[in-house]
Formats: structure tokens, sequence, C-alpha cells
């Protein structure tokens, strides 16, 4: 039996590809391999070196004020939505032209939920009667979503390894009923039905899975991730109804390990693990043992925590030891520096630990991103020019991420908000006031800000940003460089929110 997994391409202002790790993907591959299945992969949306400029869907018609023609540097904001690898109707013939007796769809967020219907449509134009099963965490979400669409045969929610291999002994036939297969929503006879057998994966089971995300001359990174789920329950988070986190087994880590050594020790380049867990930190003594793991067998000497690491759970003395083990940057959550509104997303704050952290890993020369969640409900002007004000003066970079939701959160479990609305609202990129507290305005106005942040911590590089920087701090106002006809040239940013403006630097 021959397959093909696909990650379909995708549509967004960015995409950061040496970030890009597949990981959903890979453990999938694992699973189909260890059931004799012939696999093929194409991680489509890394498989073209640029992204190509496209039209603004009309969904995103509310951003055009505030894309500036010919904008770059350093306070910009985005300037052209993107389609990141080949077409749709490309992907399908390279995919079908490999004969495949069945194909996965990786969604592997609900904001492109989209595109992966385009890809399952081009599909089945050329070659109707190849089955298509779409999983991932874009596709678990709103499972109903999907199989509404003619081109989807199969959806599997959840983990691979809980339902793929019944899910193929049901599809060969093989005495086991679709009503078996956990996690499973297929069609029959013009209706959605779903498998009454709901499962997770137990710990035993898990499979560790890994991708080399970039290399240099003389390094090669490495995105790997030993945990799932989360104990804690952020109302914001898409981890916030599991309350639980599993581990990967220490025996199949060990085993993981020595595969990276055998296929990355002939390249003789030093390697770099990336963390993609949410939270290690949750698990301390599984996550030092990992790193004596990874120090002894790989002889890594660096790893970097991507997804945010919880400072809350960090003490001066685990810190330390974290540096001691290799890290060498870190993403750090802090959510608000308003104690109010975290709490009402089931958040604390900790402002003195905060810059304790900070303060230590700023003398062991460690760089930090702190992020931050802009447009939470019940937010102000006043509490992001705060959070905003609060970063410039810390040694951190800003990292601020404009509030989305996807089918399930909290105050969005009314699926049918989901069915009148283009699935691309659902990106940070697309500054959509969803909780009606801050105006698109005002969201991207944060945003020009974070990046002004950054700017300011950086400093200039040339004689143009120079001048851009004076400008700014002489009128408390955010201006930009804008190329035209082959030259740069500073211009006011049209459309801020004033307010917000002006708040921000009369904090500082």
């Amino acid at each position: 039996m021959k397959a093909v997994v696909a990650i379909p391409p995708l549509r967004d202002f960015y995409f950061t590809k040496h970030r890009f790790s597949g990981l959903g993907a890979e453990s999938l591959i694992e699973v189909l391999k260890r059931e004799g299945i012939d696999v093929r992969y194409f991680n489509l949306p890394i498989s073209r070196e640029k992204g190509k400029g496209i039209e603004l869907p009309d969904a995103l018609s509310h951003l055009r004020p505030y894309l500036v023609p010919g904008e770059t540097g350093k306070i910009s904001f985005f300037t052209q939505y993107h389609h990141f690898g080949p077409g749709f109707s490309e992907s399908a013939r390279l995919i079908c032209s490999l004969l495949p007796d069945i194909v996965f769809l990786s969604c592997f967020a609900f904001c492109y939920a989209g595109q992966t219907l385009n890809l399952a449509d081009e599909i089945k134009k050329v070659s109707p009667s190849l089955s298509v099963i779409a999983g991932g965490p874009g596709v678990s979400v709103y499972p109903s979503f999907f199989l509404r669409s003619n081109s989807i045969d199969f959806m599997l929610s959840g983990d691979a390894e809980a339902g793929i291999p019944l899910f193929l002994k049901a599809f060969r036939k093989k005495g086991i009923p679709y009503t078996a297969v956990p996690n499973l929503s297929w069609k029959e006879k013009g209706s959605i039905r779903h498998s009454p057998v709901r499962k997770k994966t137990p710990e035993r089971d898990m499979i560790f899975t890994w991708s080399i995300t970039s290399e240099t001359k003389d390094k090669v990174y490495i995105s790997t991730s030993f945990t799932r789920g989360c104990m804690k329950k952020c109302r914001f988070c898409t981890h916030w109804a599991e309350n639980e986190m599993l581990t990967v087994p220490l025996e199949t880590s060990i085993s993981g390990i020595e595969e990276i050594r055998n296929r990355t020790g002939e390249k003789g380049k030093e390697i770099c693990i990336i963390f993609e867990d949410d939270n290690l930190l949750l698990v301390p003594d599984y996550f030092f043992t990992l790193l004596t793991l990874l120090k002894e067998t790989l002889y890594v000497s660096s790893f970097f925590v991507e997804t945010g690491i919880d400072y809350t759970l960090l003490t001066p003395p685990l810190l330390q030891k974290l540096i001691h083990s290799g890290l060498k940057k870190v993403n750090l959550s802090l959510g608000s520096t308003n104690k109010e509104l975290l709490a009402s997303e089931n958040r604390s704050l900790q402002l003195s630990r905060y810059e304790t952290i900070l303060s230590i890993m700023d003398k062991a020369r460690i760089p930090s991103i702190t992020y931050f969640i802009c447009g939470l409900r019940g937010e102000t002007r006043e509490i992001v020019a705060r959070n905003l004000a609060y970063i410039t003066k810390r040694p951190t970079v800003s990292g601020i991420s404009l509030f989305y939701p996807v089918p399930g959160l909290p105050d969005f479990q009314d699926m049918s908000l989901f069915e009148s609305i283009d699935p691309c609202l659902c990106a940070g990129s697309s500054a959509y006031p969803w909780n009606n507290s801050l105006s698109t305005k005002t969201l991207v106005t944060a945003f020009r800000l974070s990046r002004y942040i950054n700017f300011l911590k950086q400093g200039p590089e040339s004689s143009i940003e120079e001048e851009l920087l004076a400008g700014i701090k002489e009128t408390g106002e955010l201006y930009t460089i804008v190329k035209e006809k082959k030259k740069l040239k500073i211009i006011k940013v049209p459309h801020m929110d004033k307010e917000l403006e002006e708040l921000f630097f009369s904090y500082l």
C-alpha cells in the first residue's frame, strides 16, 4: 500500500521557513512506516525558495489602509500577501503522479484550512477515486468544517498513534468497522459520521520525532518535541481543555537521539537543538535528563527554547542550571503586565520574578524575546501602552502576538461563527478585532510600536535609519521608510491610533 503525506501550500503575509519543522507530519509518517506503508512526504510550503505575491483576500480587506506601498525597514508592517509552495494544481499533479492508494493532508493551523481544502479539490480533479484524509491540529479543532467538502473523505483528529493503525485496518477492510476507529470522522450515504470512540495516545506509545530545519556552514539546527499537552488552562491557548502533559518515554527518546546521531554524524557539524515543546519546565527533571542525553550522545553544546518558557516556573538556580547546560536563546511568555487581565485568562503575574530572570540572562548574555498578547478580552489602549513601555525598559526583545481564536476556545465554542468567515481571519497576521476590545487600527499600531521598540534596542545602522529614529523620538509619532523609484525616503505612517501612540510615548 502506497501513501502520500503532504503539508499543503499556505497563504499568509509571512512564513518563517527555517522555523517550520512539520513535526506532526513526521509523527504520522513514522506510524505509517511501522504499519508497513510505503510513504512519500511533501512539505510543500518550504519546497520553494520564496513566496509568490498574490492579491489580498477579500476577507482581509480591513487591512488595506494599513499596507503601505513600497514600505521597507525595521518599523514596517506587512506589505504583500504571499502563496508559499507550488500552486495547488501543480501540487496535486505531483502527488497523484506517484499513484498512491491514499493521501494524508496535514493542516497544522485552522487559519490554513482554506489551502488544505484547495489542495484536496485539485487532487480530486486529477484522481477522483483517490481517498483523501485530513488531519493535524487545524483539522482537530473543527472536523465537520473539513468533511463538508466533497473532496475530503476522512478526518482523523488527535494524535496519529491513537487512530492510524486501526484506521488502516478498516480502510483495507480487515474486519474493523470505521465506528471502531478512534477519533475518526467520515462520510456515509451523504451524511457525516463520527466514531463514538475517543482516544488519546498513552505515554508508552508516544513517538519521538525530529527534523532538520536549517543548516549553516558549521551547524545543523534540529527541531524536536518530547512532550504533548499542558497542565495549565490558559483561556487563550489551544491546550486549554487538555489539562495534562505527556512525555515521550525515555527509552524511546534515547533511540531517537541515537537516530539523530547516526543520520547527522557524517556531517561533522555542531548540532543545535530547538525545542518546540509548549513548556518543558512543567517537567523539569525530565527536561534535564534529556539535556544530559543530548549532550552525551550528540555532543550538543547549545539549545534554544522557541515556543515560550513560563517564567513563573523559573528560579535563579534553575535558570543557572539551564545556562550551564547550553541555553543560548529563550522565548519568554509574559502575556501582559496587567494582573487583572491575566487573571481573567487563568494566568498569573509575577513581575519581580520575571525581572530577576531577565537580569540573570542579561548578565549571562543570553538573548531573549518576551511575548505578550494584544487583543485579549477586556484589554484597553492603556494596558497595551503600558505593556509596550515596560518591555522597552527591560533587557529583552519585544514579541507581540495579536490575538486570534480557533474553534472551541472559551468564548468561541459556537461553531456557527466559523461558518460565516474565511479561516484566514484566524491568523495573528489578520489583526482582526475578535474580542471587540481593540480595533484593527489599534492592533496594527501596537504591532508597529513593538517593531519600534526592537529598532530602538538594536540602534540605527545607516544614515536614513538615524534620521528615522531621531524623527520618531522628536515627534512621538511613528514614521517609516518607503522605496520609491529606487530611492529611500521617510514618511509618516498613515492611519495610526493617535491615542495609543501618545500613551506609549508618555510612559517612556
